[in-house]
């Protein structure tokens, strides 16, 4: 719900008789993702007859302010400008011309007389023209004197501008007026923080649309921040299908536009003019990976995707983008290995990550798929249960990091061999199942190893009800750990080596002990990229695990229902 039909902003404005109401922007902003990306602060001016009366709430912001809510807006002020979270941060940066100490900054008005008045008032302090800039839209009428000053009508990101500036002028209200209070170049009272962050602006969840506070917004708005400052680095997109390449444009967007996708491999180094190249891992074009002049960046799926295979056309809802490696190919480096080794994991970080596994048990949210369901398992007798996940036959993850493991078939010969005695329950892979990839193996010879075969069961269910999971490099073999269940890896997993799975095919190159909520807070909150699926914004794991939790998020399509009716002919033919 965009925040300016927030049932708060609605209450609020109902009050307010016999007046003109302008809503703008407040000093934080969502960047231009998406047409429809709603606002995540306001600020209201009054108006009455022609007259600007005040901003919100009036004098309820002249109000005497106790020392600790002083102190607090303060804190976030400092936070703003050391972050520069405020304003256009997305924007490009302003040319060097419009840089440099001393300058004076004009935020153009709609009305040409009050730009004409800052405009005076800039020439008579500055010592020449050429040291004011003028922010401008390219259709605002502007005065004579202002075709000697440095004119930007594009939008820029402020920030550069404002930490050499001597002065600033902009319209009553402008949230550039703030920033330059923050900043340093113009003059404000001690409560001016206050009043800006804490009165006259209401904050909104773009999520939720639910009322939040300063604190909050800024976190969100920090991700962004981060998000968009990366994303001016990818120059190109290539080897993304076509059901998920708007997908991939929503993950890579840089605030004010996404990159081209390209087929080939000469398309993409053009677009990218030396700028990094995102390329989804196991499609990148011929030649690419080999050319000394391209910067890849390898795009893969998140641990937490969706409520449904990808094979069955459900583009994912988070990605991993990679600049050293990937993470499931154990023979070289990656950037998950290497912050899993540098990182220092704050107490603030490992508690975050702590409610992120109570709320992924809870809703039963694995890769794939969520839900619980009351699973009840044949009597093994007092045996061990152990878990054999399968997996896709030509999946990387099994080429790259299977230690040398022979498929399905061979994996649950070696769990039985060494647990002769061993319930041992073998579920085949949901994209074997469906007849989109290879990998199937005839029951008469799974039930050589296997006491059952189970089909159809969520994965988080069928984890809660066993005592051990054995698997090469399956996703569900970090999923039991989050369950707390005994993982023995014959492969070479990404959550393998860390001091937390029984290890066969051991890794010299993790040298560090993790607990299980660093291994979280590594692997799910700091290496993957999530998007919302229902406002397509940038979001955190948090906000994707309640979107899974709730199944009418996921609609499904006629492309995602040919494709079922595609896996279930391919099957029965033989084909995979």
């Amino acid at each position: 719900m965009p925040i300016a039909t927030s049932p708060l902003l609605a209450i609020k404005l109902s009050r307010q008789r016999h007046r003109a109401i302008l809503l703008s922007p407040g000093v934080l902003q969502t960047p231009n993702f998406h047409r429809n990306a709603p606002w995540i602060s306001v600020t209201a001016c009054f108006y009455k007859k022609g007259q600007r009366v005040s901003e919100w709430a009036g004098p309820v912001h002249a109000a005497p302010l106790p020392p600790s809510r002083l102190a607090e807006a303060a804190a976030l002020a400092a936070r703003i400008t050391a972050e520069e979270l405020g304003g256009t941060f997305w924007a490009d940066p302003p040319p060097d011309a419009a840089l440099g100490n001393g300058r004076i900054i004009i935020q153009a008005a709609p009305d040409t007389a009050l730009t004409a008045t800052m405009l005076a008032r800039a020439l008579a302090s500055a010592n020449s023209s050429q040291n004011i800039v003028i922010l401008a839209h390219p259709a605002t009428r502007l005065p004579p004197h202002a075709r000697f000053c440095t004119l930007l009508t594009t939008p820029v990101d402020p920030w550069p501008l404002l930490k050499g500036a001597a002065a600033l002028y902009a319209p009553p209200g402008h949230y550039m007026n703030h920033l330059a209070a923050f900043a340093g170049c113009a003059p404000a009272p001690p409560r001016h923080a206050a009043t800006c962050l804490l009165h006259i602006t209401r904050y909104a969840s773009p999520f939720t649309g639910q009322p939040i506070g300063c604190e909050a917004a800024l976190d969100i708005v920090a991700e962004w921040r981060r998000i968009t400052r990366a994303n001016r680095d990818v120059g190109a997109l290539t080897g993304m299908s076509f059901w998920k390449r708007q997908r991939m444009g929503r993950f890579f967007h840089a605030g004010n536009a996404a990159p081209p996708h390209c087929r080939t491999a000469s398309a993409a180094l053009r677009a990218a003019r030396g700028r990094a190249i995102a390329a989804w891992s196991y499609r990148i074009p011929h030649g690419l990976a080999e050319n000394p002049a391209a910067r890849l960046i390898r795009v893969e799926d998140g641990f937490i995707r969706s409520r449904g295979p990808g094979s069955f056309f459900l583009s994912p809802c988070s990605i991993i983008a990679d600049t050293s490696g990937i993470y499931y190919d154990a023979s070289r480096p990656s950037d998950l290995e290497t912050l899993l080794l540098g990182t220092r994991f704050t107490p603030a970080l490992l508690a975050r990550a702590q409610r992120l596994i109570d709320l992924l048990i809870r809703h039963g949210i694995t890769t794939c798929g969520a839900g619980t369901v009351a699973l009840v398992l044949p009597d093994a007798g007092g045996r061990a249960r152990i878990l054999v996940p399968g997996q896709v036959a030509d999946d990387l993850s099994v080429r790259l990091g299977g230690a040398g493991g022979a498929g399905n078939l061979d994996l649950l010969a070696r769990v039985r061999a060494a647990n002769p005695n061993a319930f041992i329950i073998y579920k085949p892979h949901p994209d074997i199942e469906a007849g989109h990839r290879a990998g199937a193996i005839p029951d008469t010879a799974a039930r050589r190893h296997a006491d059952l075969i189970i089909r159809g069961v969520p994965m988080a269910a069928l984890i809660g009800a066993v005592d051990e999971v054995h698997t090469l490099t399956s996703l569900a073999g970090f999923e039991a750990l989050l369950a707390r269940r005994h993982v023995v890896v014959h492969g070479q997993p990404f959550y393998a080596g860390w001091g937390l799975t029984e290890d066969l095919a051991p890794l010299p190159s993790r040298t560090r002990r993790l607990t299980i909520e660093e291994l979280v807070a590594g692997v799910l909150l700091l290496y993957p990229r999530y998007l919302d699926p229902v406002t397509e914004l940038p979001c955190t794991a948090e906000i994707l695990a309640e979107r899974l939790a709730d199944p009418g998020t996921w609609q499904t399509t006629r492309l995602r229902r040919v494709r079922g009716w595609q896996g279930m002919i391919m099957k029965r033919l033989g084909v995979t």
